[in-house]
C-alpha cells in the first residue's frame, strides 16, 4: 500500500512557527538553492557547477547535482547506468574545487524501470552540508528493502555506511526533494510521492539528531506545486517552491520562514 508518513498539524505546528506566505518574483530556476540572509529573508542562488564533473560514461543526464563544503572540498552525485533498466545514485568528493575526485560511492539505487530509457528519467538528488559529520546529507526518491519513497542517506567519501538510507515518506512518483541541517536538526521538503498528491511536504526531525519524524504540508490544497527547496539558519527554517497561476497571480516562487520552536 502507497502511504505518506504524516504527523497532525497540531504537533507540526508546535515545531515550527510560520511567517505569512510571500510571493517572491520569478520561478526557481532547476539546481538552484536557498538562502537563508543575516534578517531571515529568503533569497535564491543560482546553479552551481565545479571545475569539472566526474568522469562516468553512464551517468544519466540532467541528473549531475554539487555542492561546496568547506575551504576547497566539493561533493557531487548523479545517478548512473547499472543494467539495461536499472541505475544506481553514486557521489564523489573532491577536494581541490573539483579537479580531481575520489571513486565514486554508490549511496542509493531506484526500483527498476519498464525499459532503459525511462530509467534514467529521474530527477537529480538534493545535497545538503551535513552540520554534525562534515560530509553530506543525500535525499533522492528511490528503493531500500521493501520501501520505494523519498529516502535520506548521510555520506562521507571513502567511510562505509553502517546505517541504511532512512524513509521519509512512502510512495510510487518519483519528485524533486531537497535537503538541509543546522546543529542536530534536519529538514526536508519534497514534492509529495503519492499519484494523487500535487503537494510539497515538510519534514523536520522529532528529537535531537533524529532522521526528520515529523511531517506537515507547506503549499495550498488543490495548488500544483513544484521544484522545492529549503535552508537553515539561526533557528530559522525557509523553504520556497514554484506554483503556476493562482486566481490573479501568475506562476512564481512561494516562500516560507518558520522559527523552530525548542
Amino acid at each position: 500500500m502507497v502511504a505518506l508518513i504524516v504527523a497532525a498539524h497540531g504537533c507540526a505546528n508546535q515545531r515550527v512557527e510560520w511567517d505569512s506566505e510571500r510571493r517572491v518574483t520569478g520561478v526557481m530556476a532547476p539546481g538552484s538553492t536557498l538562502v537563508l540572509l543575516e534578517a531571515g529573508v529568503p533569497a535564491v542562488r543560482a546553479v552551481w557547477e565545479p571545475v569539472r564533473w566526474p568522469d562516468d560514461s553512464l551517468a544519466c543526464d540532467g541528473t549531475r547535482t554539487a555542492i561546496r563544503a568547506l575551504g576547497d572540498t566539493v561533493y557531487a552525485s548523479w545517478w548512473t547506468r547499472a543494467a539495461p533498466a536499472e541505475v544506481r545514485l553514486v557521489a564523489s568528493r573532491s577536494d581541490d574545487a573539483g579537479i580531481h575526485w575520489r571513486a565514486a560511492d554508490t549511496v542509493g539505487r531506484a526500483a527498476s524501470a519498464r525499459t532503459a530509457r525511462d530509467s534514467c528519467r529521474r530527477p537529480a538528488a538534493g545535497l545538503g552540508l551535513d552540520s554534525t559529520s562534515g560530509g553530506v546529507l543525500v535525499v533522492y526518491h528511490g528503493q531500500a528493502a521493501e520501501h520505494q519513497g523519498v529516502l535520506l542517506v548521510r555520506y562521507s567519501a571513502g567511510t562505509p555506511r553502517a546505517v541504511p538510507p532512512a524513509l521519509v515518506a512512502e510512495g510510487a512518483s518519483t519528485g524533486i526533494a531537497s535537503v538541509a541541517s543546522a546543529g542536530d536538526t534536519v529538514a526536508v521538503v519534497f514534492e509529495s510521492p503519492l499519484p494523487n498528491d500535487i503537494g510539497v511536504w515538510l519534514a523536520i526531525s522529532s528529537v535531537s539528531g533524529d532522521i526528520p519524524g515529523i511531517r506537515v504540508a507547506l503549499s495550498a490544497s488543490g495548488i500544483r506545486a513544484f521544484a522545492p527547496a529549503v535552508a537553515m539558519r539561526d533557528g530559522r527554517v525557509a523553504v520556497a517552491w514554484n506554483e503556476p497561476r493562482r486566481g490573479e497571480f501568475g506562476p512564481a516562487a512561494v516562500a516560507r520562514v518558520g522559527r523552530i520552536a525548542r
